[in-house]
């Protein structure tokens, strides 16, 4: 840090050191949201590897839940970074927070609906199921808790395009961040990459998602390591204004 502030000092511009500083603490936290969303991708990828292994339900839960507090984690830490980007550059960068909000708020709602349908199911059909009212699961679906499935997974739906809506502000912000003067191309390839994977995603194909994910785990270990290199390269800049990095 203080080597970035005495080399703008030397260049004779502090608003260029302000701003640097904003920048480097911005990647900084970025680094740190990407190495947990990394994580992240990799323990769900490992659940669905554990899934063909028929391990017990309560190891997969287990392995889940640890997925998604990492990803929300990341979220925060995504979210707490943009607030010293859009210093930076308020006009190109903002949108990088306003897009991580809303990504929060759906993904928040679609762990909250997925949350209802566990224990709705799970206080209702498999307790008659337990006490012998019901046979079958259909049979143990009262109307009551079938009404109840109903909005929770309306609420799921909503979450998701809202989730899917900040999302696709923040890949755009990720694109910008690579633009910026002296960013490491592997941000920008980190981006190309996130959004191939979540495209094919979609494809309800095992092979196809399960190759999706690796995209998406292969994506944020560049960003990760794009992000800390500019920073180091803003932190300990040689004699003249850093250029792109490979």
């Amino acid at each position: 840090m203080e080597n970035s502030e005495l080399y703008a000092e030397v260049s004779g511009c502090a608003p260029y050191k302000a701003k640097t500083v904003d920048l480097i603490q911005g990647l900084e936290r970025f680094k740190t949201g990407s190495i947990l969303q990394f994580f992240s991708t990799t323990i769900g990828l490992l659940g669905a590897v554990l899934v063909l292994t028929k391990i017990p339900p309560s190891v997969l839960v287990f392995v889940y839940i640890g997925s998604i507090v990492m990803a929300f984690i990341a979220y925060i830490c995504f979210f707490t970074s943009t607030d010293f980007f859009k210093k930076y550059d308020p006009t190109r960068l903002k949108i990088g927070r306003t897009g991580m909000l809303i990504a929060i708020i759906g993904f928040s709602t679609i762990t909250s609906g997925a949350i209802g349908v566990i224990l709705t199911i799970g206080t209702s059909v498999f307790t008659d199921l337990a006490t012998g009212n019901a046979t079958t699961f259909f049979e143990a679906l009262s109307d009551p808790t079938i009404v109840t499935l109903i909005w929770i997974l309306l609420v799921f739906i909503a979450g998701a395009i809202v989730y899917l809506i900040g999302y696709i502000m923040f890949i755009v912000f990720i694109f910008r961040l690579g633009d910026i003067n002296g960013a490491s191309n592997n941000i920008r390839t980190g981006g190309i990459l996130l959004v191939i994977g979540m495209i094919i995603a979609m494809i309800p194909v095992t092979a196809i998602s399960f190759t999706a994910t690796i995209l998406i785990c292969v994506a944020w270990f560049l960003m990760l390591i794009g992000v800390g290199s500019t920073s180091l390269a803003l932190q300990f800049p040689s004699s003249s204004p850093p250029k792109k990095t490979e």
